[in-house]
């Protein structure tokens, strides 16, 4: 990906791209307001993700109580117009902390792009320079610190793990979860000059506000907004609690807003509404000196660089298109334009990326349809006025000219990592390539609803209507990437592995190298047994920090199915350094395979000791005292492990091969039949019961079982198992 840094202005001249240069130097004209108390103050910066002004109090919306929030505005300047950049998570904040516009910093989605680290400007960074620590928590796994975001924080809490074929709404966490994890940070900083960046996720679906706040509101929007106004009132509590509040600067803003139907779209990303671009900003000075307060000249988020920036004294860059909001509304005057954007259509759907500018009450957003809109007459933005306002729109589409459009691939890649995508096949052309007239979002509106329908299958469990519908969706949009995956992931789901591998190519054919679709990829192909080209791509994929414990975990497991021990111990002892029960079992099972049953016991009452409710302990525990011979401690462990959790299926089948060497075949025959009833996978299990069931005279049970492990296992890995059973069954009459 290229890194573009905003040019320095140099010759100024009566044109209008010397008018923009001009607002872009605007920090430096206008005199600030005269603020005590802010050079080496503590600075915090609460970020709401996904909460847009008009569904708060503050901004006239009366369906939810914000108590908190209320309480905080009397004490803070509230800004009142007040815009993102994108209505996407990790671009936005890279503006937010940066002070440069996307189509600069060139962060353009929330996968596949890396906020560069030698911008001119980056707060903490910057802030850790002029002596101050600096501290992160955030709430989603899309502002994780491999992303780059992390960049200049002293301390960054991001314990979000990537969950395999989940949206990313999914991968998030409360925000009070977000709060407890960095307390103890905040506690030990508030004795120094510190910077605190706070990010929250409450409003991003899925709406699953906890109680009381759930039936509070029939809105679950609104539920989360109460929500989330409970955690901001507990960071408050804690500000006040340390002592440092009073003397604090503190930003509360979101990154951008949700369309909620406004429009028709439920979600974000695609349009450029207000309800997808307005936000809430308000600024606390120290000792709240003009709380209470409120100002409407428009404001952008790059904003809030330079006015945290220069509040505690740090040099601004001259190039950076925001200005301190303390010198509003004089900075850029009404010749100010904020510039929005949106390249997810483009880059998920293959359809039309889209652009804005507002200036006053205009708002222009550009496409293949462009649309102009009066915000003070039309704030819902339901009447087009482009044909009526020739002069405005023609005036803003120039304005537009002075912004890079210019989309750069997805995922930086170097000529060693793209040798090796090539090599394994991976890498083509992607959604930066297409040509031609692409088709508007607006008018693509229901082919989005029948994707979100398939991800909702998807998610409750429904893989075969998922893939049903995602099939649908990829034949009328072959160049929707998200459809794409939807797809791979349903027939993933179903053990269709071979189709599934294609879903997952043909999404990166079109997208190009996202690290999430080699990690899919990469998982199918160790499925499937091709086990070089797999490591392959799960060594670019742990490189660009997709691979977590969780997934590790996985892998390592299926390397063992294909005897490749040192591969798996490797990968799993990794894994165990988070010193999680799960990672722990994991390292159990690969060391037990390796027979190191000694080592394994060791580890496996490591992780009992995390938690001694731990079922899958037991299990493994069961299966090393098998191989060890002790069947009496085989049992016993087999035994606790199916009553902690009656659904492990291998738990069950190393029970019935304990009571089998007990000498009680009887009841080893019912533990092996209840593992085939919870998997009907245990292909081992099928084989045992149709070679042990005829030594108690069970022949019609030994039929039935050689016939589905015959019919079912998979011939790749039993071959000569399959020819044994067939030989039983011809003794057996069947």
């Amino acid at each position: 990906m290229k890194r573009h840094r905003p040019a320095r202005a140099t010759v100024l001249a009566f044109s209008l791209a010397a008018v923009v240069s001009l607002a872009f130097l605007a920090c430096s004209g206008p005199k600030r307001e005269n603020i005590e108390g802010a050079e080496g103050a503590p600075v915090i910066l609460i970020s709401i993700d996904t909460l847009r002004s008009d569904r708060l109090p503050i901004y006239g919306y009366n369906e939810v109580e914000t108590p908190n929030l209320d309480a905080f505005a009397r004490d803070a300047i509230t800004f009142e117009r007040v815009y993102s950049h994108t209505p996407l998570t990790l671009p936005s904040h890279a503006s937010i902390l940066s002070g440069i516009l996307p189509d600069q910093h060139g962060v353009r989605d929330n996968v596949g792009y890396e906020v560069p680290s030698d911008l001119v400007a980056f707060l903490p960074r910057d802030l850790r320079a002029h002596g101050y620590t600096t501290g992160g928590a955030v709430s989603a796994y899309v502002m994780r610190s491999e992303t780059g975001i992390a960049n200049g924080f002293d301390f960054f809490d991001d314990d979000i793990p990537f969950q395999e074929g989940a949206a990313g709404g999914a991968m998030s966490r409360r925000g009070g979860e977000t709060l407890e994890a960095s307390r103890a940070w905040l506690r030990a900083a508030a004795a120094e000059k510190f910077f605190f960046f706070f990010h929250i996720y409450e409003l991003h679906l899925p709406w699953e506000a906890p109680e009381p706040f759930a039936s509070q509101f029939e809105d679950p929007y609104d539920a989360e907004v109460a929500a989330a106004d409970a955690v901001v009132g507990e960071l408050i509590e804690e500000l006040k609690a340390l002592g440092v509040y009073d003397e604090a600067i503190i930003v509360v803003l979101s990154d951008h807003g949700e369309g909620l139907r406004t429009h028709g779209y439920l979600e974000h990303g695609f349009f450029l509404y207000r309800e997808d671009i307005q936000v809430p900003l308000l600024l606390k000075l120290p000792n709240q000196q003009q709380g209470g307060t409120r100002k409407v000249a428009d404001v952008q988020l790059v904003d809030v660089y330079p006015t945290l920036a220069e509040l505690v004294g740090l040099e601004v860059d001259e190039t950076l298109p925001g200005c301190s909001l303390l010198r509003l509304p004089d900075c850029g005057g009404s010749d100010r334009v904020v510039y929005s954007e949106s390249f997810y259509a483009r880059l998920h759907f293959g359809w039309s990326d889209l652009a804005s500018l507002v200036q006053g009450d205009y708002h222009y957003i550009d496409g293949p349809e462009p649309e102009l809109y009066n915000l003070a007459e039309d704030p819902l933005e339901t009447t087009n006025i482009l044909r009526e306002e020739r002069r405005t729109y023609g005036a803003l589409r120039k304005r537009l000219e002075d912004f890079n459009r210019q989309l750069d691939s997805p995922m930086e890649v170097d000529e060693q990592t793209r040798s090796r995508l090539a090599a394994l096949g991976y890498l083509s052309s992607s959604a930066t390539d297409l040509e031609g007239p692409l088709p508007d979002p607006k008018a693509e509106f229901q082919a989005l609803q029948e994707l979100n329908e398939a991800r909702i299958f998807l998610d409750d469990g429904d893989y075969e209507q998922a893939a049903t519908i995602a099939r649908q969706s990829v034949d009328a949009n072959p160049r929707m990437v998200d459809a794409w995956d939807i797809l791979g992931s349903a027939l993933e789901q179903q053990e269709q592995l071979d189709e599934a591998l294609e879903a997952y190519q043909q999404a990166m054919e079109i997208s190009g190298p996202r690290s999430e679709l080699i990690l899919a990829i990469s998982r199918v192909q160790l499925e499937l047994g091709r086990v070089e080209e797999a490591l392959g791509g799960i060594e670019l994929a742990r490189q660009a920090g997709v691979v977590n414990p969780n997934s590790l975990r996985r892998i390592g497991l299926v390397l063992v199915e294909f005897g490749r021990l040192d591969e798996a111990l490797s990968i799993v002892e990794e894994a165990a350094e988070d010193g999680t029960a799960e990672s722990l079992n994991a390292l159990g099972r690969v060391l037990s395979e390796a027979d190191r049953q000694q080592e394994a016991i060791q580890t496996l009452n490591r992780s009992l000791a995390i938690d001694p409710d731990n079922a899958r302990a037991q299990e493994y525990l069961g299966l090393v005292h098998l191989r060890l011979g002790d069947s009496e401690q085989a049992r016993e462990y087999s035994e606790r492990a199916v009553e902690l959790d009656p659904t492990l299926a291998d738990a069950w089948n190393n029970l019935g091969a304990a009571l089998y060497f007990l000498g009680r075949p009887e009841e080893a025959l019912q533990a092996w039949e209840e593992a085939v009833a919870q998997d009907p996978s245990q292909y081992e299990t099928l084989f045992n019961i149709g070679i042990k069931a005829p030594e108690l005279g069970r022949l019609d049970q030994a039929r039935v079982a050689l016939r589905r492990f015959i019919e079912t296992a998979p011939e790749r890995q039993y071959a000569a198992d399959i020819e044994a059973a067939r030989q039983l069954l011809r003794q057996h009459g069947g």
